[in-house]
């Protein structure tokens, strides 16, 4: 597929999945005029208005409203400059978000070397599960426009442009505080580089909290971070039973599809996947809220599956390619909140999808063991790729 057709293909892709999550929700998501019903939406819509939401201490003021709200000034300032209404603003803000974000992750998977075809499928499997497709359900929240400048750091790490990841990563720890766990990733291309960027929105969002000091924490949205990181600690089986849950089947394709890239795609997908996972572990052992925080994960998931999708096809493993659609659809209409009337949890009591899924990646894992063992052994063996090597366009056959 030729370059132009590409990217006119992504863009419908794109728009497609973004009008499709819209349609299927528009009339189940969240009411942020209904108290309770929208949890913490009233805080960024409060935010975005400049002005006490229905529901909200009428003495209104930045500094009243509670953290962690408080620090992501970003996407309810951008929202507040939009000329339309308050809710209408912040869901504009993270459709608009979502279709960039799913826009950039084709062009990724297209410089990483995967068909047009396989980049969409790789997308379709990311969109299909909670820690996505959560952002249909609740568009007033800050996660759509973080995804957003995941993406493009990601992209910039990819083309090793270090402004382009520096704007992004600063601007984007105003929007998110999970966006400064990725700024040390730039270690990878260079060291004191990467630290220095670290240590600058360190201190940003220091004078940050000068400045917007108030209280602490929200009830009953949030819990004193400390409380969450005991009861972890001490449940730790549930913490890991919870995580394995956000993503489920879907890690082990991951796993997979990362082991089948070839050593100058891991170059920049290695460094970005190990810094999203400490940041989604990180941020949720402190928080209860762990199939959105992991939800930054969804770029390399898709990644990683396009990659998965690739290789099976240049074996002509049809029945496993088929199957691996079957999953995504089944996957779907099990996922919470996705506007089908389905009963879903008891639709997953019967078909059990993670064991489903995890059984169809060993599967495929055993059917290209070739493969696996070979892009390993190149990952092992290549000790440095070419700057200049790294930055070319590998165009997909």
């Amino acid at each position: 597929m030729k370059q132009r057709s590409a990217l006119l293909f992504f863009s419908a892709v794109a728009i497609g999945f973004v009008a499709f999550g819209i349609a299927m929700l528009v009339g189940v998501r969240v009411d942020p005029a209904k108290p309770g019903d929208a949890p913490m939406a009233e805080y960024y819509l409060s935010m975005a208005c400049r002005c006490p939401w229905p529901h909200v201490d009428p003495s209104w003021s930045i500094h009243t409203v509670a953290a962690p709200f408080r620090w992501r000034v970003l996407v309810p300032w951008l929202a507040g400059l939009l000329p339309l209404e308050t809710a209408t603003s912040l869901s504009s803000i993270t459709y608009v978000s979502l279709g960039m974000l799913y826009f950039l992750v084709l062009v990724l998977s297209r410089r990483f070397g995967l068909s047009a075809g396989a980049a969409a499928a790789g997308l379709a499997l990311s969109y299909v599960f909670e820690p996505h497709f959560v952002n249909y359900y609740h568009p007033f929240l800050v996660e759509g426009f973080s995804l957003l400048i995941i993406a493009v750091m990601f992209y910039a790490l990819m083309i090793d442009s270090f402004w382009l990841f520096a704007v992004a990563g600063l601007s984007g720890v105003f929007a998110r505080e999970v966006i400064w766990f990725l700024l040390p990733v730039w270690c990878a291309r260079n060291m004191k580089r990467g630290l220095a960027l670290t240590a600058v929105a360190a201190a940003a969002l220091l004078v940050e909290r000068s400045v917007l000091w108030g209280p602490p924490y929200a009830l009953p949205y949030t819990v004193d971070p400390m409380t969450m990181a005991t009861k972890h600690v001490n449940h730790v089986s549930n913490f890991v039973r919870d995580i394995r849950a956000t993503w489920g089947w879907a890690f082990a394709v991951t796993a997979l599809g990362v082991a089948l890239l070839p050593a100058r795609s891991f170059r920049t997908v290695g460094p970005m996947a190990l810094g999203l996972l400490i940041a989604a572990f990180v941020t949720s052992f402190f928080a209860q809220d762990i199939p959105r925080l992991f939800g930054v994960l969804m770029p390399i998931v898709a990644v990683a599956t396009g990659q998965l999708v690739v290789t099976l096809s240049e074996r002509r493993q049809y029945l496993l390619l088929a199957s691996l659609i079957a999953l995504i659809v089944l996957q779907y209409a099990i996922t919470p909140m996705n506007g089908l009337i389905v009963d879903g949890p008891a639709l997953a009591a019967t078909v059990r999808p993670i064991r489903l899924g995890t059984a169809w990646t060993i599967v495929a894992a055993i059917t290209l063991r070739r493969q696996v063992m070979q892009r390993l052994s190149e990952k092992f063996s290549v000790r440095a790729v070419p700057p200049e090597l790294d930055r070319q366009t590998v165009t997909a056959p």
